[in-house]
């Protein structure tokens, strides 16, 4: 059954929807042949998954940096909306964008991370 404007109703697949079954981002597999483009290459999804790691890295380096930065400021006062502040905060410095990627790259750090990428420092 369609919605409003040719749009899929909640809860079916839009029109075109190729993401994998079981796949929890609802985006297309990117090993998909019939993407634009055709076949993705080995090497272009290595560059893929390695940028995508890359991302998470540098964002678990601000919220290590943003941790510091609030337990200087507000010590153990409560933070903003009522959270618990700092303790809320060190308990989010290991959530990942990309668990499934870190479990495949079995918990490295990306290359770039690794070797200071971009002047930034490695991660432990």
């Amino acid at each position: 059954m369609a919605g409003v404007a040719g749009l899929a109703a909640p809860g079916e697949p839009a029109a075109g929807d190729r993401a994998a079954p079981g796949n929890r981002t609802g985006l297309p597999d990117a090993r998909d042949a019939g993407g634009p483009g055709g076949p993705r290459e080995p090497a272009e999804l290595g560059e893929l998954a390695e940028a995508l790691l890359e991302h998470d890295a540098v964002w678990a380096e601000w919220r290590a940096a943003h941790v510091l930065l609030v337990e200087r400021q507000i010590g153990g006062l409560p933070g903003t909306g009522g959270s618990s502040g700092v303790s809320h905060l060190r308990g989010a410095m290991h959530r990942r964008f990309y668990p499934e990627l870190w479990e495949v790259a079995g918990g490295r750090a990306p290359a770039a991370a690794v070797s200071g990428g971009r002047g930034r420092p490695g991660l432990p």
